[in-house]
């Protein structure tokens, strides 16, 4: 039985690349691609008039209910692009109605409930992750709105946008709660979680006044939420939680800087983002869910950390399908927007040579039960670059064990980001 500890992600994702190695790279052997070509599904990665090249997914995804759909970094076009398609399908044919992002739960509220009245883009910059907005996101964002059988919400404790700030203002307002030193209480949150993130700042005693008052307010508005009368139940329940996550988040980041523990404090995240998402599975139980956010949280095992798409598996079994998705060449972003070529692998013992293999220029692989003649390479630990695995740095992983489908896409290209 492994540890159970955490992993690390200043924001979101730090992808390990790098500049492109030299040469061009090993391939497969003849067999393992002859396996993944006669095996994996074709399909579009762009915007086409019908779903129809998707439609893999039926049988892949029968029974399920939830699917985890990953990316191996934030900052890919593709991903966006395909990741658009799947929720596409696997809400207009397979009845798919939520559908949870890695990014701030009570920001990502802003979206669900606001997106009648406001932009796309407004709505994005209020509720994702910085990474995500993009033209790519913008285009799901506009697809949310059109559609509004289609639930939104966020699994993340950390916070990702202005959106909720403002939400809490008004509830204030209504409910006659007056902020300590007439300051919103967000606007605390984002500076005690930056002291406490940062090495530099002393975990002194007035931290931890500063942030021991804070959760008192946290504590008070809970209680005044759940008083609020004529209010939606639906929305005083977000928000109660949203207001827990913060309290959570300020508790597990204090414990964190006692002892430096990085494996504890990315355990903590995956465990309450986890949580988080078990929540929603309970507030919608007739509901079928989509779960999109990077490889390491979606996948189903990790030999190192403690993930939140194992610790769901471990809840839904085999009604939870996961995605893994994976470039083969190209430049990614990292979450600073900064442009990074992706290594070329030097041996075909590499989930990015799977990729470079394929006739197709993307595909799907749903993953078999067992080992054939040349699908071994699926079956045991490989390289897996460009992108972050575990706090060890070790690169490594099982993809039979970590994911039930796999996603390749043969040449990956810089989000357009928005400014």
């Amino acid at each position: 039985m492994k540890p159970r500890f955490l992993s690390p992600l200043v924001g979101t994702f730090l992808m390990v690349a790098g500049h492109a190695s030299m040469g061009h790279g090993q391939s497969l052997s003849d067999s393992q691609q002859n396996f993944l070509n006669a095996n994996a599904r074709s399909f579009s990665v762009n915007e086409r008039k019908d779903l129809d090249d998707l439609r893999f997914l039926r049988s892949a995804v029968r029974g399920k209910r939830i699917v985890l759909v990953g990316e191996f970094t934030h900052g890919a076009r593709e991903c966006n692009l395909v990741r658009n398609r799947l929720v596409a399908y696997l809400h207009e044919k397979l009845g798919f109605n939520v559908l949870l992002f890695e990014s701030g739960i009570g920001e990502v509220h802003v979206i669900d409930t606001a997106r009648a009245e406001r932009p796309a883009r407004a709505l994005l910059n209020a509720g994702l992750v910085g990474p995500w907005r993009t033209n790519e996101m913008l285009s799901l964002i506009e697809y949310i709105k059109a559609r509004p059988a289609l639930r939104v919400g966020g699994f993340d404790v950390q916070r990702s946008g202005g959106g909720f700030a403002n939400e809490l203002r008004k509830i204030a307002t209504d409910i006659g709660y007056e902020f300590r030193d007439g300051d919103n209480v967000e606007t605390r949150f984002a500076a005690i979680a930056s002291k406490l993130n940062s090495r530099n700042t002393p975990l002194d005693e007035a931290v931890m006044l500063e942030k021991n008052l804070l959760i008192l307010d946290y504590r008070k508005l809970i209680e005044l939420n759940a008083r609020r009368k004529g209010a939606d139940p639906a929305d005083q329940k977000i928000i109660g939680r949203t207001l827990e996550n913060r309290i959570r988040y300020l508790e597990y980041f204090a414990e964190f800087r006692k002892d430096n523990n990085f494996r504890r404090r990315w355990a903590a995240r995956d465990r309450m983002m986890a949580e988080n998402v078990m929540w929603f599975a309970n507030e919608f139980p007739k509901e079928k869910l989509i779960i999109v956010g990077h490889n390491f949280h979606t996948a189903k095992f990790n030999a190192k950390e403690e993930v939140m798409g194992e610790i769901l598996y471990e809840k839904f079994g085999d009604s939870m399908y996961s995605i893994g998705v994976f470039g083969g060449q190209g430049e990614i972003a990292n979450n600073s927007r900064t442009p990074e070529k992706m290594k070329i692998p030097l041996s075909g013992d590499d989930v990015q040579a799977a990729a470079l293999a394929l006739k197709a220029e993307s595909a799907f692989l749903d993953m078999p039960d067992k080992a054939r003649p040349g699908s071994d390479f699926l079956f045991r630990e490989i390289a897996v670059k460009n992108s972050f695995v575990d706090l060890d740095s070790t690169d490594k992983l099982d993809l039979s064990k970590s994911f039930d489908g796999l996603i390749f896409i043969k040449t990956i290209s810089l989000p357009v980001f928005m400014n």
